[in-house]
């Protein structure tokens, strides 16, 4: 049974092509070309003429045939098989398509690269590493310049790790190297020499490396290039120098705003940073009002007005842009602006009623996601007396309408922490009625509260006896039904 089963796929070939033999063979005979006769007996001309018509339909039958089964017999065929017309015309085709490739290789490969190029315009980074790697291989076309931009759409594909080892490649401190990754390295040395936790041995060699790849930084806008020169004078004790360059570049440029405000703060200058801001504001509000739709003018300025603290002016301005592009890119930003309105909020002071807005709004874009769930928790695992001024804030957004099911459900969970069994029922079941859909959110929400509550202390007790209590047994005065 074993050997038949073997043998079954060399049986199937034979099969096939016995059959197309034989189905020639049959077409043969209807249209009159194929005899019983033994041709070489065959006498006169026209019996000759017929001989030679079944010898070349006999041969045409076996160039056709033959193939089938030419890959697995051996012997005699196989020479015909090499001789086929079918074998013949796949060896032109694949020739035909050698002969395309290798003449049109450089075109094919900028076809490629332009679908990278405009993957990345549309910041769909994974589209674009795709279609990368059909030229990133080729050591006489992916030249410094296309891997630097095979590095930024590695970037938006979610591989910052990749993509930086090809940007430390194409920008090695002891030669030239790419300008522009040099230019992304002198930002890398940016963002160390800004962190308040680096020593003064580790934040001497990081300025050092900043100024070698400074030095060598191209390939973009002058207005770049100055801004990094006015943090090195910064750093180098040349305040009045750092300040000039910087003004000179915001002037041309109001996007660079929040940068030249951070900069005033650093300097003491509080007074010039809020004028600096307010001025950025009207200058970048001025080029949204010209177009509308451009997402980079949108977010410059509403990162203008968080820099302000005025953040329900960005907010209008990031619904605004939700109105025009509805999409999954303008979803993100919003989502990414309200967890950072919260955590501002949750920074001492504590600002109550910006928190109580920041945890409905993010129950109710966010539902009840991990992220969510983190800021939720940060927020309402409160001390008693800011879980009461919580309180008072969200009682002071349900006045005014806010959001009424998740406004109800924040004061439920408010109130269960304090202690306020009955109260907290009440605003639960209130939450259920205007919108049933809210118990997806409330019924992860009071998972995560448990866990993340220290066992044995009040809250962790409360939560847990609310929990026991929706599960009582029928009969029994529970308004929060059981989960």
């Amino acid at each position: 049974m074993l050997r038949f089963l073997a043998e079954l796929p060399v049986r199937i070939i034979a099969w096939l092509s016995d059959t197309l033999e034989k189905t020639l063979r049959f077409v043969g005979r209807v249209v009159g070309v194929w005899g019983y006769e033994d041709p070489d007996s065959a006498v006169g001309v026209m019996a000759w003429l017929r001989g030679g018509i079944r010898k070349g339909f006999w041969a045409f039958a076996r160039l056709v045939s033959y193939p089938v089964a030419g890959f697995l017999y051996r012997g005699p065929q196989r020479r015909a098989f090499l001789l086929s017309i079918p074998f013949f015309t796949a060896f032109l085709g694949v020739l035909a398509v050698w002969l395309v490739v290798a003449f049109n290789n450089e075109r094919i490969l900028n076809r490629y690269l332009a679908r990278v190029q405009n993957a990345y315009t549309k910041q769909d980074g994974k589209l674009g590493v795709r279609y990368a790697t059909r030229w990133i291989g080729e050591p006489n076309y992916a030249n410094a310049d296309r891997e630097f931009l095979y590095s930024l759409v590695q970037v938006q594909a979610g591989n910052p790790k990749f993509a930086e080892g090809i940007l430390e490649h194409l920008s090695p401190e002891d030669s030239t190297g790419l300008g522009i990754a040099h230019f992304w390295r002198a930002n890398q040395c940016v963002l160390s020499l800004q962190s308040e936790s680096m020593g003064e041995s580790q934040r001497g060699e990081c300025l050092d490396r900043f100024r070698r790849h400074l030095k060598r930084a191209s390939g973009v806008s002058p207005g770049q290039i100055a801004i990094l020169e006015a943090l090195d004078a910064y750093w180098d004790g040349r305040a009045a120098d750092a300040e000039a360059r910087y003004r000179a570049v915001w002037e041309q440029d109001p996007f660079q705003s929040v940068g030249f405000a951070e900069l005033l703060t650093k300097l003491g200058k509080e007074q010039e940073r809020m004028q600096v801001l307010k001025s950025g504001a009207e200058r970048v509000s001025d080029r949204l009002r010209t177009d509308p739709s451009n997402r980079g003018i949108r977010y410059r300025l509403a990162d203008v007005y968080e820099a302000m603290g005025e953040w329900g002016k960005a907010e209008v301005v990031y619904m605004e842009g939700y109105q025009i592009n509805r999409d999954s890119v303008t979803s993100t930003a919003y989502r990414e602006f309200l967890y950072r309105r919260a955590e501002a909020a949750l920074k001492e002071p504590l600002q109550y009623r910006e928190l109580g807005y920041c945890l409905v709004r993010l129950m109710r874009t966010q539902g009840s996601a991990q992220r969510t769930q983190q800021v939720l928790a940060k927020g309402f695992l409160r001390p008693g007396q800011e879980l009461v001024q919580l309180q008072r804030e969200l009682n002071q957004w349900l006045v005014e309408g806010l959001d009424l099911p998740l406004v109800h459900l924040s004061l439920a969970l408010c109130k269960i922490l304090a202690g306020e069994q009955a109260s907290g029922d009440w605003h639960l079941e209130q939450a259920y009625r205007y919108e049933e859909t809210s118990r997806g959110i409330a019924e992860p929400m009071l998972d995560y509260l448990l866990d993340a509550s220290p066992s044995g202390s009040e809250y962790y007790e409360r939560l847990q006896t609310w929990r026991d209590r929706s599960a009582a047994p029928p009969g029994s005065r529970v308004m929060l039904e059981p989960f």
